[in-house]
């Protein structure tokens, strides 16, 4: 028996024996189908609760599955060979999906971010709106479109709002805890959801599109 067959008798047993024919994981119905031609496992989503999710977060349970019986059977590279076989999920061009509850709620906690105070810099703004990138399994980029209204430098009174922004972007510890609590209202809510984020890997990446009064963005002169 060559590797392919050893490895094709083990999935087959594994989706036969060891997988149940759903799981409902906080709401969201998971069902692994199986393709014998190609020995691969494709996990549907079923939705009926309308529960918020990402695939990138769902992805984690038929993953620790795997592993489990990966440790059953002592064998951890029947995990590493066949993770990509076993693991993938029939909405792979859907990052995530908010329903409507989650995605107003969102929103009005989107209209709480509305000023800087950086050091010796302070601005305002209106947040205007969010956008959720998802990369690979554990990235989450969560990028504001944030509409300018008044800068002031503390040490100068008035200052241009793209020399304040150049100066605040420019400094590391503004990438740091700084950034993740100004964007907490949503950064907090989604990381309390375990439909759309897996806490044990996931992490957030927080970005600022700068806008004018007049909705133009803000060109910021790294020169």
């Amino acid at each position: 028996m060559d590797d392919r067959q050893f490895y094709n008798k083990k999935i087959y047993t594994y989706f036969h024996k060891y997988l149940k024919p759903e799981y409902d994981y906080h709401g969201i119905i998971l069902e692994p189908t199986f393709d014998p031609k190609e020995s691969t496992i494709t996990w549907l989503i079923s939705n009926p609760k309308n529960i918020s999710y990402s695939v990138a977060a769902l992805m984690g349970f038929p993953d620790e599955l795997l592993r489990e019986y990966s440790n059953l059977i002592g064998d951890q590279n029947f995990f590493r060979e066949n993770y990509k076989k076993l693991c993938k999920f029939e909405e792979d061009d859907r990052e995530y999906y908010l329903n409507s509850k989650d995605n107003k709620e969102l929103q009005k906690r989107l209209k709480t971010i509305n000023k800087i105070e950086f050091k010796n810099y302070y601005l305002e703004f209106n947040s205007e709106w969010f956008e959720i990138n998802i990369s690979g399994s554990e990235e989450v980029n969560i990028t504001i479109a944030m509409r300018f209204t008044k800068s002031i430098d503390k040490n100068k009174d008035i200052a241009l709002i793209s020399d304040i922004l150049k100066k605040i972007f420019g400094d590391d510890d503004f990438y740091g805890d700084y950034q993740y609590v100004l964007f907490n209202p949503i950064i907090g809510y989604l990381w309390n959801m375990p439909t759309f984020t897996d806490t044990n890997y996931f992490y957030f990446a927080p970005d600022i599109l700068p806008l004018y009064s007049d909705g133009k963005k803000i060109k910021i002169n790294w020169d």
